[in-house]
């Protein structure tokens, strides 16, 4: 067994970068067992949302961690398309990382129109690397006996050059042989689904239906 690294930002200049988080499970489901009641994780959901909390919830003043991950998921798009923008950075601008409510399809397209800034080009090969990365991904032996759980698409580019990758394998893990996942069906616990290619489908639906009503409707969004 060996590891190789690459440094996936060399040769590039001044990149605009996008890391997005794919899943609708971001976490295993060997993280979230105990059952232990958490009064940081309850104030981490207050600061997100102060009407999050049940009303037992209040009282205790403390969540569960799967409490805590669950939410999480559904503030942000992971768990309603199987994916959500952790990140981006413009050319010449310093990294914007408060995207954790950006949810909403029209919310996702401001922003992904925000990040191609109208080029065309760079728009079109992201979605044929992203197309041929889930052909890849349907057929790979490794994907149908593991669980991908925490993988991120990572997007670079910059006046010359285009990269996407598929990175972040710390939390995969190989399935019991009698589990059998797909990818795309919905996470119950136990089952080991965690929606990477559902995440996958809607990335490049996303990434299709970019910049196409910039002009006329979609204001950027301020982040």
């Amino acid at each position: 067994m060996f590891i190789e690294l690459q440094d996936l930002l060399k040769g590039f200049k001044d990149p605009c970068v996008m890391d997005i988080k794919m899943g609708c499970r971001t976490f295993l489901e060997s993280e979230v067992s105990n059952k232990t009641l958490r009064p940081d994780l309850y104030q981490k959901m207050i600061k997100v949302d102060a009407n999050a909390p049940t009303p037992e919830e209040h009282e205790q003043q403390a969540i569960t961690k799967l409490r805590y991950m669950l939410f999480r998921e559904a503030m942000s798009s992971s768990q309603s398309k199987g994916f959500r923008i952790e990140a981006i950075r413009l050319k010449g601008k310093p990294p914007m990382k408060d995207l954790k409510t950006v949810r909403t399809s029209e919310q996702i397209a401001q922003t992904i129109d925000q990040f191609l800034n109208c080029k065309k080009s760079v728009q079109k090969e992201l979605i044929n690397r992203l197309k041929h990365m889930r052909t890849v991904m349907e057929k790979s032996k490794f994907f149908q006996t593991h669980e991908i759980v925490g993988s991120s698409i990572f997007i670079i580019y910059d006046d010359v050059k285009v990269g996407c990758w598929l990175i972040d394998f710390a939390k995969s893990r190989p399935l019991p042989d009698h589990v059998k996942v797909n990818h795309r069906v919905e996470w119950i616990p136990g089952n080991r689904e965690e929606g990477l290619l559902k995440g996958m489908d809607e990335l490049i639906q996303a990434f299709e239906s970019a910049n196409q009503k910039q002009t006329t409707s979609r204001k950027f969004l301020q982040i």
